[in-house]
């Protein structure tokens, strides 16, 4: 006996078959193609051997070459010898991690003929406890906006590049107007935590130039060296935060840090030991300076401003902070020509060995608010203040300052003075008032 469902009967089947079947027929599966973008796992690639061979499995070069954005590349403690780039600098195109095991920071070298790392533009890289040595920029290409060539001895940055727990020593950008013994970060993106940057150099820059966004925070950048910026010049914008500057030097301009025509926000941070011919410490020519809760100590300038030199049409701010022993020969502490704001400060020791301004000399406009001028001496006018602009002061104190004339400050100019406290400056308070 056959059956069949005639078209009258399906279309009076009972309600509950009707129903199963429609449900059957929406959950019928239908394989389908579907195209994806290349897609991969992040790996990490081990570094075993110093050597450095492009074509050797688990080389730094071979590994670079390798790598894979969201990729690692590990140093294992095999790495006991310093590996010595024979072959050029390495180029980090692509999104990557370089470091090494926590029990050793190993050595990474360019022998004195080439820079270490190049990071490409758009890339992202992160360098972790690593010790980057004998960088020479002048072994490089053309790249980017602007020459390679004698810039970054250690680094060159295009990109977005971390430095986290290294050491940078001993690197160079050799040209004539280099920049970046250290790093040059060219537009890009730099960060630097924790790490060492020592006895670095540059004509700009002895340990970083920066023409883009700056981060450095809990690190040191001592005796390094440069014409300019002994241990960071900017031309960008950056902010140092529990940083020491300490020891570095230039011929020119900022034995510790050169800010020109970019900004600077230093906080929590030591600035000492500096030397140079303008601003022993710090310069700020036509930028923006701020400086919150830091120490500028023991700078000196052969000519003037051995904490802080700064040039007309610049801004600089000073807050909670310590100018200390400070000296050169006008502008002990500071040499203003721009507009100059200090709050709540010490300013103590600090001397004009030549000429005039034990603490600031000025010919621009200063602000003083509730600061103390201790113990400062000028070999010619204002053992505290020598001011050929305009000056304001404010709820100060001037306690046993000293000079030739106008033991406390020295005016020449417009003087404005509120609620002020002056103790046993010699030879007089005020002259010229």
């Amino acid at each position: 006996m056959s059956y069949t469902v005639s078209r009258s009967s399906r279309r009076t089947a009972h309600p509950l078959f009707l129903s199963h079947a429609a449900t059957n027929r929406r959950h019928v599966f239908r394989p389908r193609v579907v195209v994806l973008e290349d897609r991969c796992v992040p790996s990490t690639l081990t570094v075993t051997s110093s050597a450095d061979i492009a074509t050797q499995d688990h080389t730094l070069r071979y590994a670079v070459a390798h790598a894979q954005s969201g990729d690692t590349i590990l140093l294992t403690a095999a790495v006991r010898a310093p590996i010595v780039l024979t072959q050029g600098e390495l180029i980090l195109s692509r999104d990557v991690t370089i470091m090494s095991v926590p029990s050793r920071t190993p050595t990474i070298s360019g022998g004195g003929a080439s820079r270490v790392f190049e990071v490409a533009a758009g890339a992202h890289v992160n360098l972790v406890n690593l010790n980057l040595i004998g960088g020479n920029g002048l072994a490089g290409a053309t790249a980017g906006s602007s020459p390679a060539d004698g810039n970054g001895g250690a680094v060159l940055n295009f990109g977005a590049l971390t430095v986290d727990g290294c050491t940078l020593s001993g690197n160079a950008a050799n040209a004539s107007f280099g920049f970046g013994g250290a790093i040059l970060n060219d537009n890009g993106t730099l960060t630097v935590i924790d790490s060492t940057l020592s006895g670095n150099s540059a004509a700009n820059g002895g340990a970083i130039a920066d023409f883009g966004s700056l981060t450095v925070s809990d690190s040191t950048l001592e005796s390094n060296s440069a014409a300019n910026g002994g241990a960071i010049s900017i031309t960008g914008s950056a902010t140092v935060t529990d940083a020491t500057v300490s020891n570095n030097s230039s011929v020119g301009v900022g034995g510790g840090i050169f800010c020109f025509s970019g900004s600077l926000t230093l906080s929590d941070s030591v600035v000492a030991g500096n030397s140079s011919s303008l601003g022993g410490g710090l310069v700020n020519q036509f930028g923006t300076m701020i400086v919150t809760d830091s120490v500028i100590a023991g700078n000196r300038a052969g000519v003037g401003g051995g904490g802080i030199f700064t040039f007309d049409t610049s801004s600089t701010f000073i807050s909670r902070s310590l100018l200390q022993s400070n000296t050169a020969g006008f502008g002990g502490a500071i040499s203003n020509a721009g507009y100059l704001q200090v709050g709540e400060s010490l300013v103590v020791g600090n001397t004009a060995l030549s000429a005039s301004g034990g603490g600031i000399d000025s010919i621009g406009v200063v602000v003083i608010n509730d600061t103390l001028f201790k113990r400062n001496r000028a070999a010619a006018f204002g053992g505290a203040l020598s001011s050929a602009g305009v000056l304001f002061v404010s709820a100060s104190t001037f306690v046993e300052n000293s000079a030739a004339q106008g033991g406390a400050i020295a005016n020449f100019a417009f003087l404005w003075m509120s609620a002020n406290d002056f103790h046993d400056n010699s030879p007089d308070d005020i002259l010229g008032g």
